[in-house]
C-alpha cells in the first residue's frame, strides 16, 4: 500500500478522479438506503431494542476516531472562509454544513440502535 499511495502522491491534477469520487458518494448513499429499508423491514417485525444498549459502554474510545474522521474537512473551512467574498454568508453555511452532519450522523446512529440493539457488532462486521 505504501507504493500505491506514494505513486499516488505525484499526481497533480485530482480532476481526473472525479467520476471515481462520485461513483464512491453513489456507493455509500446506496448502503446507507439498504441500511435505513433492510432497517426498518427488520424493526416492524421485531420492534425498538434500544433498551438492550446501557448508556456508556467500555468501548466509547472509538468514538473520538469517528469524531475525527466526520469533521477532518475542518482544516480546509477556515482557508476557504478567509479567501471568500461573503465572508458572513461563507460561516453561516459552513455552520448550517456541520450542524446537518452532525444531525445526519446521530439520527443514523440512534436509527441503528434502535433496529440492532446489542446485535449492533453484527451490522458494522458484515
Amino acid at each position: 500500500m505504501f507504493v500505491i499511495f506514494s505513486l499516488l502522491c505525484f499526481i497533480r491534477k485530482i480532476e481526473i478522479f472525479a467520476q471515481t469520487h462520485l461513483f464512491a458518494d453513489i456507493m455509500i448513499f446506496v448502503t446507507l438506503l439498504y441500511i435505513i429499508i433492510e432497517g426498518a423491514i427488520l424493526m416492524k417485525s421485531t420492534g425498538n431494542r434500544i433498551g438492550e444498549l446501557s448508556a456508556v459502554g467500555t468501548d466509547w474510545s472509538s468514538g473520538f476516531g469517528f469524531s475525527i474522521y466526520s469533521f477532518e474537512g475542518i482544516g480546509i473551512i477556515l482557508p476557504v472562509g478567509e479567501i471568500t467574498a461573503n465572508k458572513d454568508g461563507y460561516f453561516k453555511v459552513a455552520a448550517g454544513v456541520i450542524m446537518l452532519t452532525c444531525f445526519l450522523y446521530l439520527s443514523f446512529g440512534i436509527f441503528t440502535a434502535m433496529v440492532w440493539g446489542n446485535d449492533l457488532q453484527i451490522l458494522i462486521t458484515s
